[in-house]
């Protein structure tokens, strides 16, 4: 069966015995994409095209409403720009895109980074 649940979070964000912190930190620490329904009509975007270095930021042309970078493999962070400035270290990323209801695009070329 489908369908949405609804519900008060004054008390869970209130932090009671630290349960607020313990979701952030261990259950949902790593960034994730919003699951697709199956109900929701829509298909994903075609992948984005990654463009040349320029310093320390990635930079990509894509017609996502949002996109997700990967980072050797490993989902890094979601965001809504075209643009991600890199963290240190010598590292693979990929971006692909998201269309307004989840869909994700295959990846772009994967490029390595320093």
């Amino acid at each position: 069966m489908n369908g949405d649940i609804l519900y008060n979070t004054t008390t869970l964000l209130a932090n009671p015995l630290g349960f607020a912190d313990r979701l952030r930190t261990d259950l949902y620490a790593k960034p994730a994409i919003v699951p697709v329904r199956p109900t929701v009509a829509g298909h994903a975007p075609l992948p984005p095209l990654l463009l040349p270095s320029h310093g320390n930021t990635l930079r990509w042309i894509g017609f996502g409403t949002s996109y997700a970078v990967y980072q050797d493999g490993q989902l890094l962070t979601t965001l809504r720009g075209t643009s991600f400035t890199l963290p240190p270290g010598r590292h693979s990323y990929a971006v692909t895109a998201l269309d307004r209801t989840h869909h994700e695009s295959r990846p772009s070329i994967t490029e390595e980074y320093r």
